[in-house]
């Protein structure tokens, strides 16, 4: 809750701080928010951080997909920002050096669609697209066979 602001537009980013196998997670919320006259607070709750662990395999020969790009989206459409065992990352995550696998982390507590581009394929639409429901933890390794 954020007291004694002024009426106007405001654009709030909440940021969540989780423990996840022993790296900080974080999970990025932001929000337009219009306070009408006489209104002087804000009060938003952030969603728990969800940590997604996938191991990424080539559907021909099912060895670890090592060059791909992974992206996260939001039910609407809008990007996620991941993060690596270092913190925040902007943009796409690459698996080159993990050997197939990869940990989100900072995912929302909800519905998310990965996309996942395989470096041999032609750019351009992704490779493979999965829904994914983090509405409750997953504890396993998600293996994807693109």
């Amino acid at each position: 809750v954020v007291h004694g602001l002024s009426p106007g537009d405001y654009r709030v980013r909440l940021e969540h701080q989780e423990e996840s196998s022993g790296l900080e997670a974080y999970a990025f919320e932001e929000y337009s928010v219009r306070l009408a006259e006489g209104e002087n607070q804000i009060e938003l709750q952030a969603s728990p951080a969800r940590t997604l662990q996938l191991l990424l395999l080539n559907g021909s020969d099912g060895l670890a997909l090592r060059d791909a790009q992974v992206a996260a989206y939001r039910a609407d459409g809008a990007p996620i920002e991941l993060q690596d065992d270092a913190g925040y990352r902007e943009g796409d995550y690459e698996t080159s050096d993990w050997n197939g696998r990869v940990e989100l982390l900072g995912l929302p507590a909800e519905e998310i669609e990965l996309r996942i581009w395989n470096a041999e394929a032609a750019p351009g639409e992704p490779s493979y697209r999965r829904t994914i429901d983090l509405s409750q933890p997953k504890a396993e390794i998600v293996t994807l066979r693109l």
